[in-house]
């Protein structure tokens, strides 16, 4: 079997599981109201067990997808970026072999342009652990890079995966828009 998506290799308590399977509930909302929902609920799922990377893998998430859907929060586009980036960072430190982690982080990493290499890096990784690894996120990068068949083949994977995935959904469509310039 793989691993289910989004989770890392070391063991998970039972009691962070559940609150990053609420959280993740929170976040498909895509709305500002599930977002800052969800941001608690990692929070306090990170003071249970300060260890996992899920939590800060999760509020990378949540600052990044802030940017991306530029929702007012409390906080600006610059602090979003710079706090999602440092969850991240958080993440990869706590657990190097963490598919959430690579993923947060190769995420915030192409949003904010850093170059493609060090982004496709990350995605490698995460994709090595993980076949099924946020096939949206990664066709995004794709996109990118030029790849435009590749992008939308991708997006189009996720889809499949998860079909009641809004967010999977409006990838393909952004890919879609990009293959018609």
């Amino acid at each position: 079997g793989h691993l289910p998506p989004g989770r890392s290799l070391r063991q998970r308590s039972p009691e962070v599981a559940a609150l990053l399977a609420e959280a993740d509930k929170a976040m498909r909302l895509r709305n500002r109201e599930g977002f800052e929902l969800a941001k608690g609920i990692y929070a306090k799922a990170a003071v249970l067990d300060p260890a996992d990377p899920g939590p800060h893998a999760g509020l990378s998430s949540v600052h990044a997808l802030l940017l991306v859907y530029t929702y007012r929060a409390d906080t600006d586009l610059h602090q979003s970026a710079a706090l999602s980036l440092a969850h991240a960072e958080r993440a990869v430190e706590l657990d190097p072999a963490s598919e959430e982690a690579l993923t947060a982080r190769a995420y915030i990493l192409n949003l904010i342009n850093a170059p493609t290499d060090t982004v496709r890096r990350d995605f490698a990784q995460a994709l090595a652990l993980n076949p099924y690894s946020q096939p949206g996120w990664y066709s995004v990068l794709l996109m990118r890079e030029g790849r435009k068949d590749s992008a939308l083949r991708e997006a189009s994977r996720g889809v499949a995966q998860d079909p009641k995935s809004p967010a999977r959904r409006i990838t393909i469509g952004w890919d879609a828009i990009g293959l018609r310039e």
